[in-house]
Formats: structure tokens, sequence, C-alpha cells
């Protein structure tokens, strides 16, 4: 008698874009022209010219699945390896398959709340909670990019374990 098989894992594709930091998936949404595609790019040559680790996952369409409670992110088969930059349209990219998504940042909407309540720090993707980071439309990318490395390492805290 054979193993039974899990069941197949149904993707859904967002409008987004999704890098990988480190260990950590950072799923970028937002509408088009907002600068997702500019500020990935940022973040990405940035932890790259410090030494860390960052590829691209993908730019535009992104699938997501949840295997064990976890939210992964993978590239659109047609586009992988690419993203968008305005006025180029796709350019090559060092990119990673997939990633476990570690934090959702919505950019280029109204502006976040001063002192966020616990509710506007995490949003629900496919049933699973992730943190949540806001950033509005013409917010500066240079803060943008430190908060989101804040966020990241604030994370990476919460997750290590106790001494």
């Amino acid at each position: 008698m054979s193993a039974a098989l899990a069941p197949a894992q149904r993707t859904v594709y967002v409008h987004a874009s999704c890098i990988c930091l480190g260990e950590a998936g950072v799923l970028v949404r937002g509408p088009s022209g907002s600068g997702k595609s500019a500020l990935c790019s940022l973040l990405v040559a940035e932890a790259q010219g410090t030494g860390r680790f960052a590829r691209w996952v993908g730019d535009d369409r992104i699938g997501l699945t949840v295997h064990g409670g976890r939210v992964l992110a993978r590239p659109h088969p047609a586009i992988a390896g690419r993203a968008e930059w305005r006025g180029l349209g796709p350019v090559p990219v060092r990119w990673e398959e997939a990633v476990r998504l570690s934090l959702v940042v919505d950019f280029g909407g109204g502006p976040p709340s001063r002192l966020p309540e616990d509710d506007e720090t995490v949003t629900e993707v496919l049933g699973v909670c992730l943190p949540l980071m806001k950033a509005a439309a013409g917010e500066p990318v240079a803060l943008v990019m430190a908060k989101i490395a804040l966020r990241l390492q604030e994370l990476g805290k919460k997750a290590a374990p106790e001494a």
C-alpha cells in the first residue's frame, strides 16, 4: 500500500514584488507605479553592498502557497529572473526560486498611523498571520528602507532563542 500523498497546494498569484534578505522574505504590495520594484532594487543593492545575502524572488506577479503553516512566495514562471524597471522593461536579476515570507510591506497607500494599533501591524495572507508594515505614497524611499531593516531586526530578535 502506498503512502498517502499530501493534497496539492493551490497557488494564488498577487500583484506584488518579493525579495529575500538573508532568510527573510519581504513581500511588497502596492498599486502599479507606486515604486515597488525600485524599493526592492534598492533594498537588494544595499544588502549586497554590505556583504549580506539578498536576491529577488519575483516582480509584478508573485505566487503564494501555504506549506506547514508558512507562506512561501515564488515568481510567476513566465517572468522568473526578471524585474521590471520603468522605461527599460524587464531586466535580468539574480533571483531565488522561493522564500518563506517574514514581512509584508504595503507601499504607496495613505500615511500609516503614528502609533499603530496591534491590528495594524499584522495582515492575513492565505489564512496565515504575518507582520505588516505600511509606507505612505511619497514617503522617502531611504526612510522606508530603514523602517524595513528595523522591522526585520525586531522580528529576528523575537524569533531568536532565549539565552
